[in-house]
């Protein structure tokens, strides 16, 4: 059937669930803006074409699985008919779909006229209509709805709950759980925000169920529905590889030669439950973004798998899709027996313990993350200082789930990645993929046990030790002077500064019980300055280029303490361009800014000393070697006037 259907034909006699091995709903708001813009004004002699909608009836295996929704869907509800069957419901014979492609489309429209109905401004027959033809059928007290997941998928009792009947729902938030709540609330407002009366109520009704065309597909029985699936991924929103992974291993579940059939559905309840735990943990930080899921997936095929060679060639970013999908987990393994249930269900289990892990390195003072502290505090400084970009994320994922392996060890490698990060990637100023092959070969090696911590660690250290070099730090702190000659730039503008910072200010106090510092830079002599008689008296016989020098060295710097600088600004009776007026300021705030308020004067000689104090505790902290005249070539004010 291929000739234009509106919701009202699509819906006649029929009954659809979107199948396990579909992505959730993950229509955004710009999604949604755009559907709106398309109703909201749609004249009512027009009509708005929507696309295609492709569907397959479920065999009479797979329609078992949807009894566990509902004791409507019992066997004896079931006409067999050819491969499928219909069914039976309260005098009404509806036909079961699987949606294979118009999910998006179809939850939009579904939720957007489940709101309808709560508006309370349809007339009673248009209300009754709503319901009994759009949203769910009613027998012996018990509800069927028209659409819905099948009931193993995470979405399933939300869409129910939460969306139909606008109840709270318990169930684990993922991201498209959350998508689908977002939606709600959208549309919410909208009706709300619609002016709604009866005859708008009636005409947006109308629209969406009358106006709204689309082509009607039903998949040939003979056709490999989950090749067709995706085959069709590039329609909207892209499927992402991991979505694709979870479609190919239930595909994989039903051709594997030494599986039984009572175990088919086993594996196929292993993987759906391992993917709702994957979707959960990626979205459990609720302030933000989910977790990008190719990212985790990536990281996983990096670790999980042995890469051989010297190049790393065969690891770049952009092979695992096809290893995965076209090598390791191909229809042609299963068949020949070369891809077992075993090796499926070893391989899902490892990525929903490995997700919680990733999670713990992107999150890591997260409160559902149980780590040791110092474990969490490596984590935090890696986090910090590589903003979720270090290519050891896969190594560190397999040392953390690694049971045999005592904190203490971990703790120590996980600090020799940090040191290498912070001096490679903001002393030696190399690129950001120096090492990258070769540590993510010994990524798999460190979680399958073959590796020693010692020999990893040594092996960084190593690394780390041929990069670095004195000429290629001074190189890289006189670059950010030419770059700004005439704005901030010099120490101010160092990428690590306030990483830097923030761990001088721990190292003066490790029990953490003064005033945290905040991101604000604070330049004790401050830029433009000059015209203040405080200032001017210490400062005013040295060139522009000395001042700027002295103002944006790093012994001049300093991390304010939070919310700092907006009480400063409320003192207005203090010279607040005096260095003694910072003082006082300063002995209340964190470590660092005490420890600066016990100097009486603050001229280019306490700025030189400081910096060298301030390179004395790098040298130790990240073990880099730093004499006491390089310190002073470093803070480019070992001069006189």
């Amino acid at each position: 059937m291929s000739s234009l259907s509106s919701i009202s034909d699509i819906f006649n006699q029929r009954l659809f669930r979107v199948p396990d091995y579909q992505r959730g709903y993950s229509w955004t708001r710009k999604n949604l803006d755009d559907f709106w813009r398309d109703i909201e004004g749609l004249p009512e002699d027009h009509v708005h074409y929507m696309g295609a909608i492709s569907v397959e009836r479920p065999s009479l295996q797979q329609l078992e699985r949807w009894s566990k929704e509902s004791a409507l869907f019992s066997r004896d509800a079931f006409t067999p008919s050819e491969h499928s069957a219909l069914l039976s419901i309260n005098g009404r014979q509806l036909w079961p779909y699987h949606i294979i492609d118009g999910q998006q489309r179809l939850l939009t429209i579904a939720i957007l006229l489940s709101c309808i109905e709560r508006c309370g401004y349809l007339q009673n027959q248009y209300a009754s209509i709503l319901r009994s033809q759009y949203l769910w059928i009613e027998d012996r007290s018990e509800r069927c709805h028209y659409l819905g997941y099948e009931v193993d998928v995470p979405s399933h009792r939300f869409l129910i709950r939460e969306i139909y009947n606008d109840e709270p729902s318990d169930e684990i938030a993922t991201a498209y759980t959350r998508n689908l709540g977002r939606a709600k609330e959208y549309f919410n407002d909208k009706v709300l925000a619609y002016d709604m009366n009866e005859g708008k109520a009636e005409k947006l009704f109308k629209t969406l169920t009358q106006h709204l065309k689309f082509n009607f597909y039903e998949v040939d029985p003979s056709i490999d529905v989950c090749v067709v699936f995706e085959t069709m991924n590039n329609r909207g929103k892209p499927l992402s590889r991991l979505e694709l992974l979870k479609n190919r291993l239930l595909y994989l579940s039903t051709q594997l030669r030494d599986i039984s059939n009572n175990d088919k559905p086993i594996l196929r309840e292993v993987i759906n439950d391992g993917w709702k735990e994957i979707y959960a943990w990626l979205a459990k930080e609720e302030d933000k973004d989910p977790l990008d899921d190719d990212d985790f997936l990536r990281a996983h095929w990096i670790m999980y798998y042995e890469h051989g060679g010297e190049t790393g060639k065969h690891i770049r970013t952009s092979d695992f899709a096809d290893d995965l999908m076209v090598t390791r987990f191909s229809s042609s393994r299963a068949r020949r027996g070369d891809l077992t249930k075993e090796a499926i269900q070893d391989y899902v289990n490892n990525l929903r313990e490995s997700v919680k892990w990733w999670f713990a390195i992107n999150y890591p003072s997260h409160p559902s993350i149980s780590l040791g502290a110092g474990l969490r505090r490596w984590l935090n400084c890696i986090h910090e200082v590589k903003r979720n970009k270090s290519y050891f994320r896969p190594m560190m994922m397999g040392i953390l789930q690694r049971d045999d392996l005592p904190d203490a060890d971990k703790e120590r490698l996980l600090q020799a990645i940090e040191r290498f990060e912070f001096v490679v990637g903001h002393l030696a100023g190399a690129r950001q993929s120096y090492g990258r092959p070769h540590f993510w070969r010994q990524a798999n090696h460190i979680f399958s046990g073959e590796m020693d911590i010692d020999d990893v660690k040594q092996d960084i250290d190593r690394q780390k030790g041929k990069i670095y070099n004195q000429k290629k730090f001074i190189d890289q702190i006189e670059s950010l002077y030419a770059k700004n000659p005439k704005e901030d730039g010099g120490w101010a503008s160092w990428p690590a500064i306030r990483y830097f910072f923030r761990e001088y200010n721990r190292h003066l106090n490790p029990e953490g019980d003064l005033p945290l510092p905040g991101q604000s830079i604070e330049h004790v002599f401050p830029k433009l300055a000059l015209h203040r008689e405080s200032w001017q008296k210490d400062f005013g016989n040295y060139s522009k280029d000395k001042q700027r020098k002295l103002c944006s060295t790093i012994g001049n710097l300093l991390l304010e303490s939070r919310d700092r600088r907006s009480s400063r600004r409320e003192d207005e009776s203090a010279d607040k361009h005096s260095f003694g007026a910072k003082r006082r300021y300063y002995e209340e705030g964190t470590a660092s800014e005490r420890e600066l308020a016990k100097h009486s004067n603050w001229r280019r000689q306490e700025i030189l000393e400081r910096g060298i104090k301030l390179f004395e505790f790098m040298s130790s902290r990240w073990d880099v070697p730093l004499a006491l005249d390089f310190r002073k070539q470093l803070t480019q004010v070992n001069f006189e006037q």
